[in-house]
């Protein structure tokens, strides 16, 4: 999840996420934290919390539709069969952002329960996010290559 997580919010780059507007959504993450708490672990919290995680919430919806503004419409993507506007393009940045703020939030659930279940080991969670972690970014290196290898037996080299 951790490995899923990070690329995913590093796609969104590819998406024509500004990075102003990556640092902001990704500080939008307690409503999906809460919303994740209510429905999977069954949590209820105070009145004030609500209204502060709805203010945080509102105030990232009123950047991202701000730099909304600064996506060019005009522009085209692809050939004429397959014509993408920007501004498509971003709202699927958008999605993808969304789900990784939802994966990051159910990843720290998954680690709360953990520690409650098997008590707090820092030391060794960390040896194994950072083991998984490498071990998943050679195997997609490797395969980010046999990739480009098949693409250049079969001509399709750009």
């Amino acid at each position: 999840m951790f490995f899923l997580v990070n690329v995913t919010n590093n796609m969104a780059f590819g998406f024509k996420i500004s990075v102003p507007l990556h640092i902001i959504f990704r500080s939008g993450g307690l409503i999906a934290s809460m919303i994740l708490g209510i429905l999977v672990l069954g949590r209820r919290y105070s009145v004030s919390k609500y209204i502060s995680v709805f203010m945080i919430t509102f105030g990232t919806i009123i950047s991202t539709l701000a730099s909304a503004e600064h996506v060019p419409q005009d522009e085209k993507e692809g050939g004429s069969s397959g014509e993408i506007s920007s501004f498509t393009t971003w709202l699927m940045g958008i999605a993808i952002l969304t789900f990784a703020l939802f994966m990051s939030a159910r990843m720290g659930i998954y680690q709360e329960c953990l520690y409650t279940k098997h008590g707090k080991h820092s030391k060794e969670a960390l040896f194994y996010i950072v083991s998984c972690y490498i071990l998943s970014f050679f195997y997609s290196t490797s395969l980010e290559l046999r990739f480009r290898k098949f693409h250049y037996q079969f001509g399709y080299d750009e």
